[in-house]
């Protein structure tokens, strides 16, 4: 049989698909996952295309979750990216660049060192997801010839139950290549954030990063630390008199905050329970974190210090208290000033604790 010519008749806007993509990724994708890729394609051409989720699904008549899951298969074999905003929303895909060879792997010295500076030399802390360089294709081919590196993201995405993201191969090989983290330790706090169903990078994230600056890098010793915040969950729940529910998931994002970021023991996150409770009569999570962002920002560490600002609050009572007994007489021979009368909303003390943000917290809850 002779050879066959493909040609066209006519110049209409024709849609460039890459040869790799053809000769390597084709081949072994879901028929329904090329569908996508070639629509994507298509979309580049013409940039007045509607493109969400909804739309990508309508065109080829496939469900948001097939989109979704064509998208990560995608991703997972480097050919896109997918880019999200803080709270975990997609907001845009990359088409990458395909090489031209197979299994092309950078020099050893393209690799050298990580990302992005281990700490930020400004604040002192590790940057959070949005602020690390990201790693390109080359580097994660690299990466991926290490077999314990195959091996951890094969686990990882094993207890994800689905291929992983771009933005989640990053994270983990941020968490091994600049954290030094070990692979026990990485699969042991993937395993815990999915089993407390908790599965967001970003999440992982911001504990992976408290562990670092804590200098935990072995998994029992970050068994320990999980322990001390199961400690401070029991302790919430006892001091708010929660029962027969769990926390729902603002209220422990509160509790990761209090524990990860401010870095307060039980003893203080109690504290501002009872005070909670004693100043508005019902629990609220906002109002004890505005309690517990005071203290923060006044550089509480300890019950101790807790007491000094109460004891502090006191004596500034007591000053303003005597300043207003000598601030003139009335008329009448009273004491009392026109700057210094006081109806019953202003007959307490607006001391150390910032006032303003418990009010806005109650307002708001």
């Amino acid at each position: 049989m002779s050879d066959v010519k493909i040609h066209t008749s006519d110049g209409r806007q024709v849609t460039c698909v890459p040869n790799a993509f053809i000769d390597r990724y084709m081949r072994d994708a879901n028929g329904e996952y090329v569908k996508v890729y070639l629509y994507l394609l298509r979309c580049l051409e013409d940039r007045h295309m509607d493109l969400s989720l909804p739309s990508i699904a309508d065109h080829l008549d496939l469900t948001e979750k097939d989109v979704r899951r064509a998208l990560s298969y995608w991703e997972s074999v480097l050919i896109l990216r997918l880019e999200y905003n803080a709270k975990d929303q997609l907001t845009g895909i990359c088409m990458l660049n395909l090489p031209e060879k197979e299994n092309i792997l950078p020099d050893a010295d393209r690799m050298s060192g990580p990302v992005s500076p281990v700490i930020d030399p400004g604040t002192g802390k590790y940057p959070s997801i949005n602020d690390r360089p990201a790693y390109s294709p080359e580097q994660i081919n690299a990466f991926s010839a290490d077999e314990s590196v195959r091996e951890l993201l094969y686990v990882a995405q094993t207890y994800f139950g689905r291929p992983l993201t771009h933005k989640e191969i990053e994270t983990i090989l941020y968490w091994k290549d600049s954290l030094h983290f070990s692979s026990e330790l990485i699969e042991y706090l993937i395993e815990y954030c999915i089993d407390n169903s908790h599965s967001s990078i970003y999440y992982m994230d911001r504990i992976a990063l408290s562990w670092a600056e804590k200098k935990i890098l072995d998994p029992q010793e970050a068994k320990k630390q999980n322990e001390i915040r199961s400690s401070v969950y029991r302790t919430v729940m006892n001091e708010f008199g929660i029962k027969n529910r769990s926390m729902a998931a603002s209220e422990q994002e509160h509790l990761q905050h209090w524990v990860c970021d401010l870095k307060f023991d039980e003893e203080i996150v109690a504290e501002a329970c009872r005070r909670t409770i004693s100043n508005i009569s019902r629990p609220s999570f906002e109002y004890a974190n505005s309690i517990l962002n005071s203290w923060y920002r006044q550089g509480v560490s300890s019950r101790a210090d807790i007491m000094q600002l109460d004891a502090r609050y006191m004596e500034q009572k007591k000053t303003s208290s005597d300043s207003q007994k000598t601030g003139g007489q009335t008329q009448a021979g009273g004491w009392q000033t026109a700057a210094s009368k006081k109806n019953r909303f202003h007959n307490f003390s607006q001391g150390d604790y910032d006032i303003a943000a418990l009010e806005d917290a109650l307002i708001k809850n």
